[in-house]
């Protein structure tokens, strides 16, 4: 839970409006399907596989400014 409050804060952060939810490796990679970002470490993110979202690596989860600025890279 803490880990969607931090993403939820990055996201106010930027201004944006987005629906975050949370999931395992193997929900994640059939949810990209209908997601514009999936935001995962560098470990997991070969984990996914082939997914149309744009795929987001963070190194640290309770770095909002982190999270902010790859989001912001990520988001046009």
């Amino acid at each position: 839970m803490i880990l969607k409050l931090q993403i939820e804060k990055a996201i106010k952060q930027l201004g944006i409006q987005a629906v975050v939810e949370m999931a395992d490796i193997t929900s994640a990679s059939a949810m990209a399907g209908s997601a514009d970002v999936v935001l995962t470490s560098k470990e997991l993110a070969d984990r996914l596989g082939n997914v149309s979202a744009k795929v987001v690596t963070v190194s640290d989860y309770f770095n909002v400014n982190e999270i902010a600025e790859k989001l912001k890279e990520a988001i046009p």
